[in-house]
């Protein structure tokens, strides 16, 4: 946990009504299309750094190793405000906090309002829906007839079959492929700020997939364990350690340095923690 304590120190300074069968989840979202996922195949991939490659192998992501996979699904965009808000509207997810940050977890204050939390900014249905704890997008995802993915389902999804470091390849993130914290333009390629769940089309994974790289980071299913997942190198469908204090998160965010997107990367974050940075999809 102190390897994610650092990490969130230093990006944040530089039930529920479930609806089944699809005519329900049309109803619900008549316009984003909640339905819009992507199927990924059932096989094995290179879970974890590949060193032959990537210069860049932190402790929590080694040593690499194959890992078969059942067939899933995954959305194509992370989660946004206007789905968020459908949700919402019929009493199945909550809105009470969701404009605050909350780094309390991290001993770092009270939660706190910021226009950096997408849900009560005009000009913000298509971003993603950020500032949400792990409670919460997994609630939002059980009513979507969902649930959030494994770490090794986002890994896959985000890196397909190759060993590559990024969804789109090897080659250094960019902002014609990633909202990032770019070193020319800043945090958010210049903006500050998120960008449309359906932009950076040239960053997509193998599988076609938006947003697996940057924007927000994104939640996971699992608990997180440093080591979980490579001392004991479980090899088949793992859903991660069986307990913890913290949830996996994947991806890097517009305010992340490069090593963050690194499709390997992982951090653990408290479950009721709440940032700008953070957001999520679904699976299935």
């Amino acid at each position: 946990m102190k390897s994610s304590r650092m990490a969130a120190i230093f990006f944040i300074i530089a039930a529920s009504v479930t609806f089944t069968g699809e005519k329900a989840i049309e109803r619900a979202f008549p316009s984003d299309n909640i339905l819009d996922m992507v199927s990924i195949p059932t096989g094995k991939f290179w879970m974890g750094c590949n060193e032959e490659a990537d210069r860049k192998c932190h402790p929590q992501e080694k040593p690499g190793h194959y890992v078969y996979l059942d067939g899933y699904s995954i959305d194509r965009f992370e989660v946004s405000v206007k789905q968020y808000k459908e949700c919402v509207k019929v009493g199945s997810c909550s809105d009470k906090t969701v404009g605050s940050y909350d780094f309390s977890s991290f001993g770092m204050g009270s939660p706190a309002k910021s226009e950096m939390c997408n849900y009560e900014q005009r000009g913000t249905a298509d971003f993603p829906m950020n500032c949400v704890t792990w409670f919460e997008a997994d609630a939002f995802c059980r009513w979507a007839g969902k649930r959030l993915p494994t770490e090794a389902q986002w890994e896959r999804a985000a890196r397909g079959d190759d060993k590559r470091i990024y969804p789109w390849g090897n080659d250094p993130p960019d902002c014609s492929r990633v909202v990032h914290r770019d070193p020319q333009n800043g945090p958010g390629c210049g903006k500050s700020s998120t960008h449309s769940v359906k932009s950076k089309e040239a960053g997509n994974s193998p599988y076609g997939i938006y947003g697996l790289g940057g924007n927000v980071w994104e939640w996971t299913a699992d608990w997180y364990d440093a080591r979980y997942y490579y001392d004991k190198a479980v090899s088949a469908n793992p859903t991660g350690a069986p307990n913890g204090k913290a949830k996996t998160i994947k991806g890097g965010s517009w305010n992340g340095v490069d090593y963050f997107i690194r499709s390997s990367f992982r951090l653990g974050f408290p479950p009721q923690y709440r940032d700008f940075n953070g957001g999520f999809r679904c699976a299935k």
